[in-house]
């Protein structure tokens, strides 16, 4: 007999190694890269929570001051209003609006629209709005109070 002829038997321990082992390979690299993703997403979600926080802390004291301005007299103007919210909208572009809604006994709707005409707002009138339908400008319905937006300064008023 030949000796090369017979093939010596390879153990089915090193068979076993020879398919498991790159496989084996493949799931540990998997798993790897799958931590290294995970990591990477939980860092960037990190990032955004603490820029969405920051924000929110920035808009509050924003909101907090407007507050305040306002409580330091009731005779405040609209120009002086105005010129208050544009210099604090140019320390933080991301805000893009302030409001003043102002409570109104439905008895009293006609006098406040009549102030506000008398303050500089020729066509001043409180109206409604549909949302659900025709998404235009309603006349009011009589209610006990009103919260008319007697004040508004957004980016759109803005040169």
């Amino acid at each position: 007999m030949d000796c090369c002829s017979e093939s010596p038997s390879i153990p089915f321990r090193i068979k076993l190694i020879y398919i498991l082992g790159p496989l084996l390979a493949i799931l540990v690299a998997a798993h790897i890269e799958f931590y290294r993703l995970h990591m990477q997403f939980e860092k960037e979600v990190n990032k955004m929570a603490h820029s969405i926080e920051s924000q929110i802390r920035t808009f509050d004291v924003a909101l907090e001051g407007f507050s305040n301005f306002l409580g330091i007299s009731s005779e405040l103007s609209d120009d002086e209003i105005r010129a208050y919210v544009q210099g604090v909208r140019k320390m933080n572009s991301k805000l893009y609006m302030f409001e003043i809604a102002t409570q109104i006994k439905g008895m009293d709707l006609e006098s406040f629209e009549g102030e506000m005409i008398r303050k500089g707002y020729p066509d001043f009138k409180v109206h409604g709005f549909d949302y659900e339908n025709t998404r235009q400008v309603i006349s009011v319905t009589d209610k006990e109070y009103f919260y008319p937006i007697r004040f508004i300064e957004s980016k759109m008023y803005l040169g």
